[in-house]
């Protein structure tokens, strides 16, 4: 029973990191970015932890939901928002749809990552909890192949065989 559970825990592992491995490769492939929402200003259209896709446009419109950098108390910080006001020489009013009012700065085309083109839900959360909890998870993995090992003599010996 133990080593039917330890297969099943090895098998959602395995097939969390070969997600993260194709969707990295389809980014790639799809010259898109890969961004985590880790907010919820966009909510309900984007929820917070998603995985998003963003990809650059040759002309962005009213409406898009972008990705851009932002400046926020002296750090710069990505922000996916929608643009809500094209103003001339290629700059952009945005709006957090969860949010009562506009974005106070005006962002500059070059500041832009790309329109959100696709996400997947809650993803990016696993991932985030991953990356902060990269040694408890190493260590849970070890122990995992540790106790996958077993040992083969003990086996043997409750069978029954020499």
């Amino acid at each position: 029973m133990n080593r039917i559970f330890l297969s099943f825990i090895l098998g959602i592992f395995c097939g969390f990191f070969c997600g993260i491995c194709f969707l990295a490769g389809m980014a790639v492939i799809g010259r898109s970015g890969l961004y985590l929402e880790t907010s919820g200003s966009m909510e309900p259209v984007i929820q917070e932890g998603s995985l998003l896709f963003a990809k650059k446009q040759s002309v962005y419109r009213k409406g898009d939901i972008v990705v851009f950098d932002a400046d926020y108390q002296g750090q710069t910080v990505c922000v996916t928002h929608r643009i809500v006001e094209v103003l001339p020489g290629e700059e952009f009013v945005m709006k957090g749809d969860a949010n009562v009012g506009k974005d106070c700065t005006v962002i500059r085309r070059n500041a832009i990552a790309g329109k959100v083109t696709g996400e997947i839900r809650f993803y990016g959360t696993i991932c985030l909890w991953i990356r902060e909890h990269i040694l408890f998870c190493l260590t849970g993995v070890g122990m995992f192949f540790c106790l996958l090992q077993g040992s083969p003599g003990k086996i043997n010996e409750r069978r029954g065989v020499c």
